[in-house]
């Protein structure tokens, strides 16, 4: 992956393998960052909130996500710009793409509180009274998160991964301190819905400072941005917005959905065993971020696309199953260790959305290459599909089989979702399914029944009744995946950058 910077100016990192390594290493540490200060934080706000505070907390948190919708797809189209720009060294367009997102997050910050008053009283009459003063709140704090969103597409699209990822640190340890100031403080659920976009807010202030000092004399005000820009970006987002919206429908419909039709003490032990899905999506959304960059450097060269569609989506797919492989039989023992046996009851929950997720993850480099030669019109009409089938399914299944018939909606719309979107990516890039299957595919696949198996005799044996013994299980079945992995013929070109990095760190 490589694109050499065709202007005078500064110009986006080269495209190396190199690149994508330390580019990847930077989101996982970032993601990290995040997952192990929610890992310590849900259970002490769970704690401190009881089982019903914490549903309506969780409900406020999936409106807040609703809410972001107005987003438009617009940091995308930011980070495909930028990234274009860039690579041409043209310094001023990329401040007229940065000024003319600023422009639209103003205004849509703005429908966005208008959003929050309508669903207000729709959240009063259907899930919780307190929502008729926690939704405005939320569109508040959503509102106010908007203007750090341009700096850190900006710093994506450059490919400074690292400073994108410092921007989520220094937000998640603001947020983190307000989270315990306001429970110690016994504030209630009103501040910590405040919380958030109050720091999200405070940490635009380094994100800007960042991105200029990644590419100096870029400038970042409304006034360079022009309404012809931005109206470019909205037609490029449109369809973007739709998978946003099929996405969030995926990610947090199901928790409205169970306090919809059940009982709104049901959300907590369904929202626990989906931040246990979240470990593997943290790793896939790490390595998935750098290739919507690296394949709008590439231009229109198909050919090197193509190659880009089967390395990423082979190493994609092997770091998802290299953490749910042995999460699979460790999920009950995890559960317990982490917030309790109270919620393990539904453990089936968790396996379920384990594997929805490693599904669903697994298209991600199909939806970046569409995004890179704007043929991602199809996205939509397919994850919205896609989300309504997983809502109908869910209040369909609800009723049978409970808060297990959800979660198995949300992994019938993963399996057909992918089931469409892989082959017709392979179409629109005129690369054989087959071999996309035999390449990416199939060979991550392969370590993934000894990775299990590890994981199982070892929690059969050492019974892990702590979080350490927890993680040493766990990593023995990812090192068991890991190695399996890199030893098949296909990995060749992940084998020869581990013993460059390898070779690098020897010299160092």
């Amino acid at each position: 992956m490589s694109a050499e910077p065709t202007g005078d100016g500064p110009a986006l990192p080269r495209r190396s393998s190199t690149w994508a390594l330390m580019s990847t290493v930077a989101n996982v540490g970032g993601r990290a960052v995040t997952l192990l200060a929610w890992f310590f934080l849900t259970p002490y706000i769970l704690r401190h909130l009881g089982v019903e505070a914490f549903a309506v907390w969780v409900l406020a948190t999936a409106i807040a996500g609703y809410l972001r919708l107005v987003e438009f797809g617009i940091g995308s189209a930011i980070t495909r710009a930028v990234a274009r720009h860039a690579a041409e060294g043209d310094v001023d367009a990329v401040s007229r793409v940065l000024g003319s997102g600023l422009r639209a997050y103003g205004r849509l910050a703005a429908l966005c509180i208008l959003l929050s008053l309508a669903v207000a009283p729709l959240g009063w009459a259907v899930w919780s009274p307190e929502l008729l003063h926690l939704a405005p709140l939320v569109g508040l704090g959503v509102a106010l998160s908007m203007p750090t969103l341009v700096p850190v597409t900006g710093l994506t699209g450059l490919g400074r991964f690292d400073l994108a990822n410092a921007i989520g640190v220094i937000g998640m340890a603001l947020y983190a301190a307000a989270i315990v100031v306001v429970i110690e403080a016994d504030l209630g659920l009103t501040a910590l819905v405040v919380a958030e976009g109050a720091m999200s807010a405070v940490a635009s202030i380094p994100a800007i400072l960042l991105l200029r000092r990644a590419l100096p004399g870029v400038r970042i005000t409304p006034a360079l941005g022009d309404d012809a820009t931005m109206r470019e970006m909205l037609r490029y987002g449109r369809p973007l917005f739709g998978m946003a919206i099929a996405a969030q429908l995926h990610q947090q419909s199901d928790e409205l959905i169970i306090g919809l039709v059940g009982a709104t003490r049901e959300i907590t032990p369904y929202a626990l065993a989906r931040r246990v899905a979240e470990f593997p999506a943290a790793i896939g959304n790490a390595f998935g971020r750098i290739i919507l960059p690296a394949a709008a450097g590439l231009g229109e060269d198909m050919g090197r696309l193509r190659e880009l569609l089967v390395t990423s989506t082979r190493v994609t797919v092997a770091l998802l199953l290299s953490i749910t492989c042995p999460l699979l039989p460790l999920a009950h023992d995890f559960l317990a260790a982490w917030a309790g046996a109270a919620y393990v009851r539904d453990i089936e929950v968790a396996w379920i959305l384990l594997v929805a997720t490693t599904i669903d993850m697994s298209t991600w480099p199909c939806g970046s290459l569409l995004q890179a030669i704007s043929r991602h019109g199809v996205l939509a009409w397919q994850a919205l599909a896609g989300a309504l089938l997983n809502v109908a399914l869910s209040v369909i299944l609800y009723f049978p089989f409970g808060v297990t018939g959800v979660a198995l909606a949300t992994l019938v719309s993963a399996i057909i979702g992918s089931g469409f979107l892989l082959p017709w990516t392979a179409r629109a890039l005129d690369l054989p399914f087959r071999r996309l299957a035999q390449h990416a595919i199939g060979p991550a696949l392969l370590p993934a029944a000894p990775s299990i198996l590890v994981a199982w005799e070892l929690t059969r044996a050492m019974r892990p009744g702590s979080l350490l013994e927890v993680a040493l299980v766990g990593g023995c079945g990812t090192l068991t995946y890991l190695a399996l992995f890199l030893a098949l013929p296909w990995s060749t070109a992940e084998r020869e950058l581990v013993r460059a990095v390898a070779s690098r760190l020897r010299r160092a």
